[in-house]
């Protein structure tokens, strides 16, 4: 065991510089995804990015948005609790159901038939489900869905907020809405609690950059404690 112990010791001794290359937690200079407070380049960034979106919070990834979709879900619906979900979600959705062990309790969006597409969600019949599951916590919508189509968001958002519930969407294709008057509007200009976008699919970002945008600062707390708890987010972001 001694033997085995000293190997370890030499291991890290000769690694040690390979270590300090993992930016995100081992320059204190540069900040951290992983805390909220300090005024290094990290924290700047997420500032920069929520003043751009007009919101109170960001919180960029270099993992795609899957693991955004995740950790937004567990910051907003008590673990265990029933979740309003499109039928059409993403497969990162279902991830976040299985973690929190929440009952999706699921709204299917119109189909047409000459389209041969799924559309987006309607007000009307979020109003419905929400009528007759009066133990929903959280609704979650993605806007647009993948073939673009943009569905009653706002509407959405509204009944939701009227019963007192989160709005988490998955807007992995919608980060440009916010910046072009031409589109649809942008969720987080809808009043959406967590909105999630994929910049790297529909903006210039590097490698899988996505980023979370949190309209007020309720929820951050839940959502960096699952941040740092559950290892979704890598601890090697790299800093263009």
């Amino acid at each position: 065991m001694t033997a085995k112990l000293s190997e370890f010791a030499t291991a890290v001794r000769l690694l040690r510089g390979a270590f300090l290359l993992d930016h995100s937690v081992s320059v204190g200079e540069l900040g951290s995804l992983f805390h909220r407070d300090g005024d290094g380049p990290v924290q700047q960034l997420k500032r920069n990015i929520a003043k751009a979106y007009g919101v109170a919070w960001s919180f960029p990834a270099a993992c795609g948005t899957s693991p955004l979709n995740v950790l937004g879900l567990l910051a907003l619906a008590p673990p265990g609790s029933a979740v309003a979900v499109n039928r059409d979600c993403h497969v990162s959705v279902h991830a976040a159901l299985v973690h929190g062990g929440y009952r999706p309790v699921y709204y299917c969006p119109e189909y047409d038939s000459e389209l041969g597409l799924p559309l987006g969600p309607t007000s009307n019949a979020i109003e419905s489900l929400l009528s007759s599951n009066t133990d929903v916590s959280c609704v979650v919508v993605t806007y647009p869905n993948y073939f673009g189509i943009a569905g009653e968001c706002a509407g959405i958002i509204e009944a939701a907020h009227r019963r007192g519930l989160p709005v988490l969407v998955d807007a992995a294709h919608g980060a440009p809405l916010h910046f072009c008057s031409e589109l649809p509007d942008a969720a987080e200009d809808l009043g959406a609690d967590v909105v999630l976008q994929s910049t790297h699919k529909t903006m210039g970002a590097l490698s899988q950059g996505s980023i979370a945008l949190f309209a007020t600062e309720t929820h951050l707390d839940a959502f960096y404690d699952a941040v740092s708890h559950l290892g979704l987010v890598s601890t090697s972001f790299s800093y263009p």
